[in-house]
């Protein structure tokens, strides 16, 4: 239920951060900021220096999250175990546009980008693609039949 940040030197502990489920999913960072999600539905942004909360943000239903977020410019983009993703605001958490249903099965592998379109792993075992300016499915792999 803890976030620690090392020294990656000497391993001492320069914070710890405290949330409402445990952390399965990794930290991404932005420079400024750490945003990590929760088994308990809750993506945080943390100070990177002294890992103070920013904003917090939970989804509607609330489901875990144990797949890694990423940063699409001025967005965290996350996806959680309903299959619902977020593209959420990096400066407040605020949702940008509604969530977006993918075929109702978990996302449980790390979200991965290029430029606008973020890839999403579906517990289903397919794959799509998501442009994150439009917020449109732009493919899925395999096609449907």
């Amino acid at each position: 239920r803890n976030v620690y940040a090392l020294d990656s030197r000497s391993g001492r502990l320069l914070w710890s951060f405290k949330g409402d489920g445990w952390f399965w999913a990794g930290p991404v960072s932005d420079g400024q900021d750490v945003f990590v999600a929760s088994m308990g539905g809750t993506v945080y942004a943390l100070s990177r220096s002294s890992g103070s909360l920013r904003w917090s943000f939970k989804g509607e239903p609330s489901a875990p999250i144990v797949s890694t977020p990423t940063i699409v410019g001025e967005l965290v983009v996350v996806g959680n175990d309903g299959g619902d993703l977020y593209r959420l605001d990096v400066r407040d958490g605020d949702p940008v546009g509604g969530a977006m249903r993918l075929a109702n099965k978990p996302i449980k592998a790390p979200l991965g980008r290029d430029g606008v379109m973020v890839f999403v792993g579906l517990e289903d075992n397919s794959v799509r693609g998501v442009n994150v300016e439009d917020w449109d499915e732009i493919w899925q792999y395999p096609p449907e039949r």
